[in-house]
């Protein structure tokens, strides 16, 4: 009984053999799913000064002057090149170029010093993973876009609205903790609210390419209010000179479309973000005037207002009233 007892207190050879293979395999498992340690090292030596350039007060505090200097810039530029700047458009195109290079310096050192998707650094995250660098990468994009005239296909009134979001920057500046709190408690926020409207923008879209099916190109007018589209007066009648009795003047008359129209499936969406937003009088007003068959004519009160009537109020009713309340 005693050698029974003793028997049990030594593991056979054939278990010690495995336990100590085991162990010596344990290793190996930990360092599966790391970089080759070559390559990581000469990644990490090539990343290091950025990295130490990324973290520098010096460095930081030059780009929160940049995000400074453009917004300045941005705030007195002209939102038309036909209307006079307090900034000459050349030294304004220049100095948004010169920040545009920096913005992008910059974001090439984030991601060679820290990595784009892996770290390189276990202390720090990777670009992507950070919230603010994806808000400012995504700005960056589209300020490339934009000088590289990808955007011009988007509509003059599109690209103007894009070009605010550079004031985003401005949120980088935040130094108090309990604002700072809020920010991010709105960056928790934000995947939900992303679903919310791509579910609204949608729709939207929907409704803009009916809107497009139905008023596409019929918007426009003349100036002129006698031009009279029920003697098939129009865009050719629509030349020359009136008289202005109120100030005696002689002015052009000419063939102009409102800002709100259905034209293009941008103009569409923002046309119906405005009745969205209650501002819905004057394209209800241009789409029951509106005539589909001779876009060339002046249009005529009234002439399409059932279907205007029936297009917005399903509008109002299916995304103002029902899927809003709904999400």
């Amino acid at each position: 009984g005693a050698s029974d007892s003793l028997d049990g207190l030594h593991p056979d050879e054939g278990d010690e053999d495995a336990r100590r293979a085991s162990v010596s395999d344990e290793p190996a498992k930990r360092s599966e799913g790391k970089p080759d340690g070559l390559f990581f090292r000469i990644r990490r030596s090539v990343s290091a000064p950025f990295r130490i350039a990324v973290d520098n007060p010096v460095f930081e505090g030059m780009v929160y002057l940049c995000i400074v200097l453009s917004c300045i810039f941005m705030f007195y530029e002209s939102p038309s090149a036909d209307i006079e700047s307090a900034i000459p458009r050349v030294v304004a195109d220049v100095a948004g170029l010169i920040f545009l290079l920096i913005f992008t310096a910059e974001a090439a050192a984030k991601i060679i010093g820290v990595g784009l998707v892996y770290s390189v650094s276990w202390k720090q995250k990777p670009y992507v993973f950070e919230f603010w660098n994806r808000i400012d990468f995504v700005i960056l994009v589209v300020n490339w876009l934009q000088y590289l005239g990808f955007l011009n296909v988007a509509g003059k009134y599109t690209t103007q609205v894009l070009r605010l979001s550079r004031c985003l920057k401005l949120v980088r500046l935040i130094q108090y903790s309990s604002i700072k709190s809020m920010a991010d408690s709105l960056a928790a926020c934000m995947k939900p609210l992303l679903l919310v409207v791509i579910c609204l923008f949608s729709f939207v879209s929907i409704f803009g390419v009916l809107g497009m099916a139905l008023f596409r190109g019929t918007f426009a007018y003349c100036t002129d209010t006698s031009v009279d589209g029920r003697l098939l007066e129009g865009r050719i009648e629509c030349a020359g000179s009136l008289l202005e009795s109120e100030r005696a003047l002689f002015i052009p008359r000419t063939w102009q479309n409102p800002p709100a129209n259905f034209d293009t499936i941008s103009s569409s969406i923002l046309t119906l973000w405005s009745v969205y937003s209650s501002n819905w009088i004057y394209s209800l007003y241009s789409a029951e005037d509106s005539n589909k068959a001779q876009s060339e004519i002046q249009p005529i009160q009234n002439q399409n207002e059932e279907i205007a009537i029936l297009y917005f109020s399903a509008f109002v009713i299916i995304i103002r009233l029902f899927l809003t309340n709904l999400i």
